[in-house]
Parts: C-alpha cells; structure tokens; sequence
C-alpha cells in the first residue's frame, strides 16, 4: 500500500509491533478509535449533478435539524467494539 505520508512505513511498523504486545501481554489493550459527525437532514446546497435543467434537491423537513457523533473503539485482539452516539463525544 502507498500513501503520501511520509512517515507512514513507520507508523504501520509501530501499530504492528503495539498489536503483538496486546496479543502477548494481558496487561495491554489496543483499541482502535474512529468518530464522523452527520447531521439529520441533509443539507440543501450539497448536491452534485451534470449541468443540465435536472438539478438534485432535498424536501425541507418540518423537524428540526440535528447534529449528531458517532465514537467507537475497537479492540484488536478480542474484537468487541464500543460505540457511542450523543450530540457530543467529549
């Protein structure tokens, strides 16, 4: 795999190494973290389409809009993974 990180053969070698540990050592964990953020409606000026007399459109709701985040971990050596969703992961 390539990537414009240029340190990125150092990092996947560093992961690699913490993911052993985690398999030999009872004492350590490795989690994996990833979050996103969407909101309920989607927005009206996001839509992309060829130029032409068919543009795409979203209905406006009568509910209000929300913000919403999504965090989970994930463990890599048992793979049970914890989520939350709230209107704020901090």
């Amino acid at each position: 795999m390539r990537s414009p990180d240029p340190d990125y053969e150092e990092k996947r070698q560093y992961a690699a190494e913490r993911l052993e540990e985690a398999r030999t050592d009872s004492d350590v964990t490795l989690l994996y973290l990833d979050e996103c953020g969407y909101e309920k409606i989607p927005s009206l000026d996001r839509g992309y389409e060829a130029k032409g007399e068919k543009q795409p459109t979203a209905a406006p709701s009568q509910s209000s809009n929300q913000q919403m985040r999504v965090a989970a971990c994930l463990n890599a050596t048992t793979g049970t993974v914890h989520a939350r969703r709230a209107k704020e992961t901090g």
